[in-house]
């Protein structure tokens, strides 16, 4: 994520981006408010206070990424995302699902994208990288009322993106990892024009 981040090439204004790196146990420690976005990559849990502190931080106006993992503990996050009137995050996670064939071949995106304004830098690529991004688990997971579809896997309507406003933030939700594990994303083009993007998305707000 640091490095997508800090990626050049893909947008203008990203080469002074300042990115922080904390483990998920120090995250109490941190002042939300010294950052603009906060990316939270497999993180297990957080407690009630941590969910009390980023639902506050995103209504202020700032914003949040959140990726999936094999240690996130689906009942404690949907448990903490509920505790507010509007979740924290745009869905609901049922669990996790393969999406690979049997010879471990992941799924690619669907190239009919939304016209969301984070995927508008991925019209600029060819059709063949974007096919190349492929997933093989997803969490399969069950969209709020006010959560919208930005990415989908090929030939299903399963989300691999979602999107929602919370007071006057934003939140991502990406139902796959950060990393390697389940899936190639980090490692194509794809990655760093979405996290920039996103960036770009989330702080050009009031």
């Amino acid at each position: 994520i640091a490095a997508a981040l800090r990626a050049s090439g893909n947008s203008e204004g990203q080469d002074d981006l300042n990115v922080q790196s904390v483990a998920w146990i120090d995250l109490p420690a941190q002042d939300l408010a010294k950052f603009d976005v906060v990316v939270l990559a497999d993180v297990p849990d957080i407690t009630v206070e941590q969910a009390g502190a980023l639902d506050q931080y995103v209504r202020e106006g700032n914003g949040l990424i959140w990726f999936g993992g094999d240690y996130v503990k689906a009942d404690v996050w949907n448990k903490r995302s509920a505790l507010e009137g509007t979740p924290l995050l745009p869905a609901v996670i049922e669990e996790q699902m393969r999406t690979s064939d049997a010879m471990g071949i992941g799924r690619p995106l669907d190239p009919s994208m939304t016209d969301h304004p984070v995927c508008r830098p991925l019209f600029s690529l060819a059709a063949d990288l974007i096919s190349e991004t492929r997933f093989r688990t997803l969490l399969r997971v069950s969209p709020s009322s006010t959560g919208m579809k930005v990415l989908t896997l090929a030939g299903s309507d399963a989300p691999v993106l979602l999107e929602h406003s919370l007071g006057r933030g934003h939140v991502f939700m990406f139902t796959t990892s950060a990393g390697p594990a389940w899936n190639n994303m980090a490692v194509t083009p794809v990655f760093p024009m979405l996290l920039q993007q996103m960036v770009t998305y989330l702080t050009a707000r009031e």
